[in-house]
């Protein structure tokens, strides 16, 4: 499944609190929203907007396993913690020696009163990216965050998501289900239930957002064009007069 999210981008207004939900290659898209507003920090005065003054607070949930092996950005972030471009690193870890599983929903649970108000009373937006199964979780999470401080029922709390996403304040960009040659019965469930989150009732239907399904391993393996064989059982590759590699050698990128 293919998510198109063209508005996934930081608010025009920049006083607005900002939330951003990536666990693992989630956070890819982040790190352009962190740079943006270090720059933004050190070449523009500080925003105004109505009565609002100064830069909005910009707090980032990431997920990872151990953070000696996947915390890529932990020195990047630490100093843009440190400057002031983030207001809060929040990092959730799953498979860290030693410790108990964490995940990035059970950081918004903690953090929840604080959530509520970022987004709900202080007009804040809400982004989160990554695999279909965490957004869904993080969409509920949110909900029950909504419901518990905002006192409201379940019911209300969904409308007031499906507000936030027509209020274009609650931004997704979805991975969907890659689905291999071999196609399992747990393949398809998975498939299967991000084809029923992404087009869900209680999302708004936007004309800036389009949903592409992609074509399943069994349509793709009928379609995929066998090679000729070669005339010849090996050949050589030369750069300047100077062979890179014979075809029949066994690290050659043929094999």
């Amino acid at each position: 499944l293919i998510f198109r999210a063209p508005s996934f981008h930081l608010p025009d207004d920049s006083t607005l609190p900002v939330v951003m939900v990536g666990p693992g290659t989630g956070i890819a898209p982040f790190r352009s929203f962190w740079q943006q507003r270090k720059i933004e920090r050190e070449m523009l005065p500080p925003p105004t907007h109505g009565e609002k003054q100064g830069w909005g607070e910009m707090s980032l949930y990431f997920g990872c396993r151990q953070s000696t092996v996947d915390h890529i950005y932990e020195s990047e972030l630490n100093a843009c913690a440190k400057e002031g471009v983030l207001s809060q690193v929040n990092v959730a870890l799953s498979r860290e020696p030693g410790k108990k599983k964490e995940y990035v929903q059970d950081l918004l649970k903690k953090n929840s009163q604080q959530i509520f108000e970022s987004i709900m009373k202080k007009g804040g937006h809400f982004f989160v990216c990554g695999d279909v199964g965490m957004a869904s979780d993080v969409t509920t999470t949110l909900s029950k965050i909504i419901q518990e401080h905002g006192k409201m029922t379940s019911e209300q709390a969904q409308s007031y998501l499906l507000k936030l996403r027509e209020s274009n304040r609650f931004h997704e960009d979805i991975f969907g289900v890659t689905v291999k040659a071999e196609v399992t019965d747990k393949a398809r469930d998975q498939a299967k239930k991000a084809w029923k989150y992404i087009n869900s009732t209680n999302k708004s239907t936007r004309t800036d957002e389009v949903v592409t399904r992609i074509p399943s391993a069994e349509i793709l393996i009928q379609n995929r064009k066998r090679r000729p064989p070669s005339r010849n059982r090996s050949h050589n590759v030369y750069s300047e007069g100077v062979p890179l590699y014979d075809s029949s050698d066994s690290l050659s990128p043929e094999h």
